[in-house]
């Protein structure tokens, strides 16, 4: 027995020559790795516990083909094979190894695992994927509010974002932001810009970006809101002020030429004691013309001329009175005034270019006392002719004569002028001897002047339209249209060729119609 015991002790003692740190001294700072430690002596090993954190306890596994287990003993002794094919294990060493193989715990069974899985870990692997590519809008210093006919326009500068549709709402800056005007308007994001129009800004005033919603279709009904920068939700965009409409003064219409002529065979007729003389006036109705004549055998000298009261013309006529002339001298035209107002001084008249034709003609005085008498050129008066010297109302003596049946007006024109037309009545014989001729017409209005008229620039001859034998009614024209509203006499009808023949038997009174 004693020898037994020998053996079994050297047995035992045999592995001491390689002596490991005792078990206390060694600290473990890593708790969560894990190791076996065995010594094989002949055929047998001893296994201890795996260590975590402090040697509280170990379980002793036996090996294959050993007959010896150390029951509840550790001996610690350098490793042969880190990952034993029958580790020991405790509840906390689970524990630890299924943390180890759970994802996004950073660890995977070793120091070689970490960060093997990138992504995973959103803020220590570099951030999500979404950050960046998230739409940043950002808008130009410069910019403003293009008005562009009806409507307003902004452009902004926005990344991330082509192909999709970005909502801006524009909010009026007001005192009283809970009834500020609110305007959204929606555009396609193309090469990092977009442009928005606006319709229905109010003119003159102030706005600010208050919301952004981008959407992936123009048609999609919910989009992103989007963060509005310090930047952009401060800037200020402003419309136009409304303008006045621009009113441009209407074109003034070309002065038109002002000319003055006189009839053929014109003549100053004088009438109680005053002298008138007929003119033709165009471009001038409503104004007041005033005429100055002097003595023909002193036009070159230095003398007094003779002016004419202010009248105004109408019609195309006027009639303009003079006093103080001598019955026996001829006057020419020296001048003529043109005056918006009859009471106008001297310096506001127009002077009136004459025509040089005008100016030569030399007028003499007739006197209305005798109808058909005229003034002779040397001033003495000429012999009346028969009708004229016995005045009568003789047939026989009237048979050369005309009379004014009636009045028709005509208004059937383009311009729709009415013009006059006579309606007279007189010998056959008379009648064949003017129909292709031109006749003068002299007229005295309710003012007691005189106007004359003429049917050569009408164009139309007298025409019949009932023949009764030795007399015929026919129509005659002047050229003038006077209007329903004329009031005057007609006092005498000449021939163009023979202006001291008075045609008319009687003046005839014409009254204006409504």
């Amino acid at each position: 027995m004693a020898g037994v015991s020998v053996i079994g002790v050297v047995a035992a003692c045999a592995p001491t020559k390689a002596k490991p740190a005792k078990p206390t001294e060694k600290k473990v700072e890593q708790p969560q790795t894990s190791g076996t430690e065995s010594s094989k002596q002949g055929s047998g090993s001893t296994t201890t516990g795996t260590k975590q954190g402090s040697e509280t306890g170990g379980t002793t596994n036996p090996s294959g083909g050993s007959n010896n287990t150390t029951k509840g003993t550790t001996q610690p002794s350098t490793p042969e094979n880190p990952n034993p094919s029958n580790p020991g294990s405790s509840d906390k060493q689970e524990d630890e190894k299924m943390k180890e193989n759970q994802p996004g715990t950073g660890q995977s069974g070793g120091e070689t695992g970490k960060n093997e899985n990138p992504g995973t870990n959103g803020k220590e692997n570099g951030g999500s994927t979404s950050e960046t590519t998230k739409p940043v809008i950002s808008v130009a210093d410069d910019a403003k509010l293009i008005k562009e006919e009806a409507k307003y326009s902004l452009t902004l500068s926005v990344t991330n974002a082509d192909n999709k549709y970005l909502e801006v709402e524009l909010t009026e800056v007001s005192t009283n932001q809970e009834n500020a005007t609110k305007v959204n308007a929606k555009a396609k994001v193309e090469s990092n810009s977009v442009k928005v129009s606006f319709d229905g800004l109010k003119a003159g005033t102030k706005y600010k970006v208050s919301t952004l919603k981008l959407y992936d279709s123009e048609t999609a009904k919910e989009g992103v809101s989007l963060e509005l920068s310090s930047t952009l939700s401060g800037k200020e965009f402003e419309t136009e002020a409304a303008q006045t409409p621009k009113v441009e003064a209407p074109t003034p219409t070309p002065e038109q030429t002002v000319s003055v002529t006189l009839e053929n065979n014109a003549m100053l007729m004088k009438k109680d004691g005053k002298y008138q003389l007929s003119l033709n006036v165009t471009n001038a109705d409503n104004k007041y013309l005033e005429v100055e004549l002097k003595k023909a055998s002193e036009e070159d000298k230095p003398g007094k001329s003779e002016i004419s009261k202010k009248v105004k013309v109408e019609n195309g006529k006027v009639v303009v009175i003079f006093e103080n002339l001598e019955d026996s001298a001829k006057y020419k035209i020296l001048g003529a005034e043109l005056y918006s107002k009859e009471n106008d001084d001297a310096e506001n008249g127009q002077t009136v270019e004459l025509n040089e034709d005008l100016t030569k003609i030399e007028l003499a005085i007739k006197s209305s006392m005798s109808s058909g008498s005229t003034s002779s050129q040397d001033g003495t008066q000429a012999k009346p002719n028969a009708d004229a010297q016995t005045g009568s109302k003789d047939e026989k003596k009237d048979e050369k004569k005309i009379t004014i049946q009636s009045v028709e007006y005509d208004s059937n024109n383009p311009l729709g002028y009415t013009y006059l037309v006579f309606v007279v009545k007189g010998p056959k014989t008379l009648f064949e001897s003017i129909k292709t001729k031109f006749l003068n017409f002299e007229f005295r209005n309710s003012e007691n002047k005189y106007q004359t008229d003429t049917t050569e620039d009408s164009g139309l001859f007298p025409t019949i339209s009932k023949d009764e034998g030795d007399q015929v009614v026919f129509k005659i024209y002047p050229k003038h249209p006077w209007g329903k509203n004329a009031d005057f006499t007609v006092t005498r009808i000449t021939l163009k060729d023979k202006p001291n023949e008075n045609l008319l038997a009687n003046e005839y009174k014409i009254n204006p119609t409504k």
